[in-house]
């Protein structure tokens, strides 16, 4: 592996953001992670899930809102013309090895 390479050991901890409108129950996903990791060099290593809220921007009401459900209507004033900015995201933030 890459790290490896850097003179690094194991990996100690794993940060990842999950969107809330991503679909992925982040229990699950940390669940699957533990039982991924295990026979290899990041066993043991913790996992920091960072759930990022969903939210949208409105264009009937032109207002950044909350979004519980990717495809909801928007909760200020019922428009359904809303782009995503936020809550889709799954990604590794972070890898810290020893």
């Amino acid at each position: 592996m890459v790290f490896e390479n850097a003179g690094a050991a194991r990996v100690v901890r794993i940060g990842i953001d999950i969107g809330d409108l991503t679909g992925f129950e982040p229990d699950a996903l940390a669940f699957c992670l533990e039982a991924l990791i295990d026979p290899t060099t990041a066993a043991g290593a913790t996992i920091d899930l960072v759930r990022i809220p969903g939210s949208g921007f409105c264009h009937t009401c032109t207002r950044e809102v909350a979004l519980a459900r990717r495809y909801d209507a928007c909760p200020e004033c019922g428009g359904l013309d809303i782009d995503l900015r936020g809550g889709r995201e799954l990604r590794l933030r972070e890898l810290e090895v020893e």
